[in-house]
């Protein structure tokens, strides 16, 4: 099995990854949390590995409110467009 670092550190260079790669690493993390996904340090380092893997958004700052939600996006996802909803009623 695979050590976490291995794992995170392919993670932060996935657009530079082979396709063959990337299912290597995809099979690596099912492989490393198994059936157990109670290690929160792990889930934290894996969390940070993918945000670091990809481009970052910087908003302006007068631009309020922010949010973000994980979801799949499908066209009944019913979070993504809740939240949306939640932060029209938010005050600055």
């Amino acid at each position: 099995m695979e050590s976490l670092t291995t794992i995170t550190s392919a993670i932060t260079r996935w657009a530079s990854l082979s396709e063959k790669a990337k299912r290597q690493v995809s099979i690596a993390v099912l492989d490393y949390f198994g059936t157990d996904c109670r290690d929160e340090t792990a889930i934290a380092a894996l969390a940070k590995a993918l945000a670091d893997s990809g481009e970052r958004c910087k908003w302006p700052s007068d631009v309020y409110p922010l949010g973000g939600i994980i979801s799949t996006g499908g066209p009944s996802s019913l979070s993504t467009l809740l939240l949306y909803l939640a932060l029209s009623f938010t005050e600055k």
